[in-house]
């Protein structure tokens, strides 16, 4: 995600986590506490929710799927 968007390491883990963390961190060797993610993703200027959508493979939950068709049928 961070290199799509076109970000450097040091523009996005400086003052949150050393740079052979991030690496580790990207290569999935480490996992991350949740206030660290935040502001990790704050800097990548993705919220939780667009971070999940991403993480699920740009897929919908089965709940979405459904609000989804609902929405679809009423409009």
């Amino acid at each position: 995600l961070r290199q799509l968007k076109g970000f450097t390491q040091k523009e996005i883990y400086d003052g949150i986590v050393s740079r052979s963390f991030g690496i580790r961190f990207e290569q999935g060797k480490h996992d991350i506490g949740a206030d660290k993610l935040f502001s990790l993703l704050d800097r990548l200027g993705v919220n939780a929710d667009e971070f999940r959508y991403i993480q699920q493979g740009n897929t919908h939950t089965p709940a979405q799927q459904q609000l989804a068709a609902i929405d679809h049928y009423y409009h």
